[in-house]
């Protein structure tokens, strides 16, 4: 039996804000495996092992957290302020300690000697850092560990190399997205530990995430505001390699020939009628090649008379008989192949002697 090691583990996603929240954010939904789509019908049982092998095999796991306030409209400011100064995942039996006793964002390299932190095979800390005109925003990875694949299942006719996929969305309550960031890194397993994407570099820029306050208060105090969802996604695709795609190919071709096999031996298997119809369709099969058989063997005695009766025996004689033992040979094999698959004795006819 094969356990699966993260079997205990789920997908966290925290947030260290600019300030202190008002309200603390809600504890993670942790969504399930993306699961297989199981069609029914030979036909498309035969099409779907086709699709599959020259189809990646995808792992997936995702997390919603709710989350506020995402901005401060400060006194006499026009332009709001995003309040989410980091976001850290991280996939492990416990959430990680990002805040110390005090309140205060715990370093990245303290981080790591908790035991949050050991237990947890993956960690990503994304850092958001504002353009100098404020427009634009943009992640830096301040913390990036990835010890193992998620998937521990075995990847039968894929490439040894995945490619893995970190994604954060942070959404309004009415789903208009704010902000959209993703690292990618292409590893095998030996490899996925040292694999980092960009770590310390900036990814792309994006527009700085902005909302209106709903309703605006007296413009000499502070305005906080802003609830939002946050999803993390990690997604491990594992590519076919070039012989499964030959395979998946070759056996979408032949769709229609084994859908075809598949049904007449279901059909037999099922059904006493059908099971029988089949046995004597091989019987008159047989019975037609014994026919033929016979036949072949008259001809050959007759030959051989004529061969024998000619004094001498002239080449004609010889010929016609040369080519009816053939005939009788090749019928003789036809017929036994028959008699064996319907599942009869066969009973060869004496032998005619060549010339």
């Amino acid at each position: 039996m094969i356990t699966n090691p993260n079997a205990n583990h789920r997908l966290w996603v925290q947030v260290t804000p600019r300030l202190t929240p008002s309200a603390a954010p809600s504890a993670t939904i942790v969504a399930g495996i993306i699961t297989d789509l199981v069609a029914s019908g030979v036909g498309a049982v035969i099409k779907t092992a086709s699709d599959r092998l020259i189809a990646p095999d995808q792992y997936s796991t995702s997390t919603i957290l709710a989350y506020e306030p995402a901005f401060a409209l400060r006194s006499r400011a026009t332009t709001p302020e995003f309040l989410l100064k980091c976001i850290t995942l991280n996939v492990g039996p416990k959430p990680l300690r990002i805040l110390d006793d005090k309140m205060n964002p715990i370093p990245g390299l303290e981080m790591e000697n908790y035991e949050e932190y050991k237990e947890s095979p993956v960690v990503a800390q994304i850092e958001f850092l504002e353009s100098i005109d404020g427009t634009a925003i943009t992640g830096k990875v301040a913390q990036w560990k990835y010890e193992k694949f998620l998937d521990p299942s075995s990847t039968w006719f894929r490439t040894p190399r995945r490619k893995v996929t970190i994604e954060i969305k942070v959404s309004a309550a009415d789903g208009t997205s704010l902000l959209a960031l993703a690292m990618q890194v292409e590893a095998t397993e030996s490899e996925i530990r040292t694999a980092k994407p960009n770590e310390g570099e900036r990814l792309p820029w994006s527009t700085r995430p902005s909302k209106s306050a709903q309703a605006p208060g007296d413009p000499n105090t502070d305005i906080i505001y802003g609830p939002v969802n946050i999803e993390a996604k990690i997604t491990e695709v594992a590519e076919p390699s070039a012989f499964a795609k030959v395979l998946g190919s070759t056996l979408s071709n032949q769709k229609a020939t084994v859908e075809t096999y598949i049904k007449g031996r279901v059909a037999q298997a099922f059904d006493e009628s059908a099971a029988a119809q089949a046995q004597l369709t091989l019987i008159s099969a047989a019975a037609s090649t014994r026919e033929k058989y016979e036949t072949a063997h008259s001809e050959a005695v007759a030959a051989k008379k004529a061969f024998s009766q000619a004094h001498p025996p002239g080449e004609n004689e010889r010929q016609q008989l040369i080519l009816k033992l053939q005939v009788l040979k090749q019928q003789e094999v036809l017929a036994r192949g028959a008699f064996d698959k319907a599942g009869l004795p066969f009973y060869a006819l004496p032998e005619v002697p060549g010339p």
